[in-house]
């Protein structure tokens, strides 16, 4: 079973009012928020969505949103294969910029896993 234990440095990262991580079907992985069993399956829904506008648009694949509300909210919505994130953010914040932040942060995540893995095998 995988440890998602190292996404709750998420709620570390400035910018960020809450995060949800969610299974493809909704079920929901890591949280920082109350309730998130309500918006877990928002998320997972909002990036099924858009899975399907980028298939039809000719992309090979989504990689991420940017979903402001009419109140000025932003949800930031990234895919990670089987699995999506979906960031509340905090009001003031550049969602460009914490996306770069995030996608650095996974970037990070997955060598440190890779090199775990790696020194694993005899």
């Amino acid at each position: 079973m995988t440890n998602f234990t190292a996404f709750k440095l998420l709620e570390t990262m400035d910018g960020i009012r809450h995060y949800l991580l969610v299974r493809r079907d909704g079920e929901l992985v890591s949280q920082s928020m109350e309730n998130a069993h309500s918006q877990a399956s928002v998320v997972a829904t909002s990036c099924l969505l858009c899975e399907g506008m980028e298939k039809s648009l000719g992309s090979k694949r989504f990689t991420h949103a940017i979903i402001r509300n009419a109140d000025g909210e932003v949800l930031l919505l990234v895919s990670l294969g089987n699995f999506f994130l979906g960031v509340f953010v905090l009001p003031g914040t550049n969602p460009q910029l914490l996306l770069n932040n995030i996608k650095m942060f996974l970037r990070d995540l997955q060598a440190k896993v890779s090199r775990r893995t790696d020194s694993a095998i005899p």
